[in-house]
């Protein structure tokens, strides 16, 4: 019995995560997510008792593994290289959350994405960092994201080499592109 609730509720994510993306947050009520998953609006409820909650339970995951990098005390290349696999393993949600900006007023995830933005940001500027590397540093985190964002059906591979150049020349780090 367990093992089916597990499965209906990864459907019900799919199933919330495609049409977000297709109709944004505000413009997907619960009831269609039930119909097209073959569930009553109460049985949805059952699983997640608001869309918040969908929300949280799709992001969580992503949350997560940020913190897990920032966590793991790693130099600027491989805390770079580490954030931009997470957004590649995570593609569909990095531009979910970039696109739809409904999601980012929703209170447990726009204070969550604020809050690990600065982190990242301070772990990519250092410790004291002036303002100007503050920037700089903002402005990796920008050239990490908006390849994955803007071009999300291109093959990972110029995607990767495009974003961390970019974001090591931002930084004035050498190394291999």
């Amino acid at each position: 019995m367990r093992h089916l609730a597990e499965v209906r509720r990864r459907q019900i994510l799919e199933v919330a995560l495609r049409m977000f993306a297709e109709r944004g947050y505000g413009g997907t009520p619960l009831s269609a997510i039930a119909g097209e998953v073959g569930l009553s609006k109460a049985g949805i409820v059952h699983h997640f008792p608001h869309k918040d909650d969908i929300l949280q339970a799709l992001f969580q995951p992503l949350f997560e593994e940020v913190e897990g990098l920032l966590e793991g005390e790693l130099g600027r290349e491989e805390l770079l290289e580490g954030y931009l696999e997470v957004m590649l393993r995570n593609r569909r949600l990095t531009v979910l959350l970039a696109t739809d900006l409904a999601i980012l007023n929703r209170p447990r995830i726009g204070e969550r994405v604020w809050a690990l933005n600065l982190r990242l940001r301070a772990a990519l500027a250092g410790p004291g960092a002036s303002l100007e590397e503050q920037m700089r540093a903002e402005c990796a985190l920008g050239a990490l994201r908006s390849p994955v964002i803007f071009f999300p059906g291109a093959d990972p591979g110029p995607v990767r080499r495009v974003s961390l150049e970019s974001a090591r020349r931002v930084l004035g780090l050498g190394g291999p592109a």
